[in-house]
């Protein structure tokens, strides 16, 4: 039941079963706690990268990026998400937050 937990829910990362399973059952229980953790990570490199996107984006340096700090982004690095809609008005991420501001 333990193991169907932690296979169900990657959120659990932690779990003290010391005494409480027999000692057959936990390598796979730590295999299973392990997956969970390297599943919600990301490795250095990609910390770095998305870091330095956070950094271009957010023009004002407070910490945070708001809408119109992204739809800058978007439009300088010419980024657009999104088909073609009726009357061939261009989708994306830049056009839907233009008409939300």
């Amino acid at each position: 039941a333990i193991h169907r937990m932690l296979c169900r829910n990657r959120q659990i990362t932690v779990c003290r079963f010391n005494g409480t399973v027999p000692a057959s059952l936990k390598p796979k229980l730590n295999s299973a706690l392990e997956a969970n953790f390297h599943s919600a990570a990301i490795c250095r490199e990609d910390f770095f990268v998305l870091s330095q996107a956070f950094e271009e984006m957010d023009d004002d340096c407070s910490g945070a990026v708001d809408i119109y700090e992204m739809v800058e982004f978007f439009k300088t690095h010419d980024l657009k998400l999104g088909k073609t809609g009726k009357n061939n008005k261009k989708g994306g991420v830049v056009n839907k937050a233009l008409t939300r501001t």
